[in-house]
């Protein structure tokens, strides 16, 4: 029989263990209700996709204008009225391209958005299992034991332990210059850890035409988005890159950012400068309204490892 000291010792292991695997385990889901929305839009843009011949007949009668598409889907073999809404200043023919263009990025991303949400849901399950091996166990060691198991399934949700700052300034120094996201498509968008490695990320890794951000007038991380040689930056993709820009620096949690762009090839780095410090030549400005949703969907996406 345990004496009292141990008993408490064991409450208070097991206390701090079962807090651990909750914020793991919330993470987990929220990761995997994110991918569920991304899904979500999956869908509906197959849907869009699907109607592609009818909305084309439909946008050639439209006139300019116009603040929506008609038409009528027989696929069913019973008639549906669809609508779908459009900016009455462009042409609904081009909006519509448009549309098709984002739907096929979207769709050439579901098998990986179908991956992922089946692996945060594989994780979650794990840290359930792991935490009614706390729940239920009687020494330290077994908590000990069932944390490991966590922290294999869950390396990315499982909170760190506090460390010394020598040990903390040495695990950060071996991590990459930058965390990598991926875009509702699948795209990939690069993000600077801390003002000496916004200069590794900038200098060392990305290539002179890729498109580089920073929110205007405020600290925060320098974010690249490594596109194409000759490619102009998809608008979803730029919106997505944005809104990481903002969140990464003091800007956060505010509803409205300005994000400065520009090729990374107009970005200097003066002599003498601050880390992190740069001038940006040829900067354009985005006006960002931040999605919530769309953040959360961002920060689930972020690639480990």
């Amino acid at each position: 029989m345990p004496n009292t000291e141990e008993n408490i010792e064991l409450v208070g292991a097991r206390a701090a263990a079962l807090a651990d695997l909750q914020t793991a385990s919330r993470r987990a889901s929220r990761r995997a209700t994110a991918i569920g929305g991304d899904l979500q839009r999956i869908a509906e843009a197959r849907a869009l996709a699907a109607n592609a011949a009818w909305l084309i007949v439909a946008a050639t009668k439209a006139a300019r204008g116009s603040a929506q598409i008609e038409g009528t889907d027989w696929s069913t073999g019973e008639p549906v009225a669809i609508r779908v809404a459009i900016d009455p200043s462009r042409s609904p023919r081009e909006q519509l391209e448009a549309m098709f263009r984002h739907a096929k990025r979207l769709t050439g991303g579901e098998a990986v958005a179908c991956q992922r949400r089946d692996e945060a849901l594989r994780t979650r399950a794990a840290l359930l299992e792991c935490a009614r091996r706390v729940e239920t166990a009687e020494s330290a060691q077994a908590i000990d034991e069932a944390l490991a198991e966590a922290r294999r399934a869950a390396a990315r949700d499982m909170p760190r332990r506090a460390t010394s700052p020598g040990r903390r300034d040495k695990r950060d120094q071996s991590l990459p210059p930058h965390r990598t996201f991926t875009s509702q498509a699948g795209e990939l968008v690069l993000v600077g850890r801390g003002a000496a490695r916004n200069d590794a990320l900038t200098f060392q890794i990305a290539r002179p035409h890729h498109l580089w951000m920073h929110a205007r007038g405020v600290a925060g991380a320098h974010v690249i988005v490594p596109i194409v040689r000759g490619r102009d930056c998809p608008a979803d993709l730029l919106i997505d890159a944005a809104h990481l820009a903002a969140h990464f620096s003091d800007a956060r949690g505010e509803g409205v950012a300005e994000i400065i762009t520009a090729p990374r090839k107009w970005v200097r780095k003066p002599r003498g400068a601050a880390p992190g410090a740069v001038i940006v030549e040829r900067e354009k400005v985005i006006v960002l309204r931040v999605e919530p949703d769309r953040l959360a969907g961002l920060l689930a996406r972020e690639v480990i490892g």
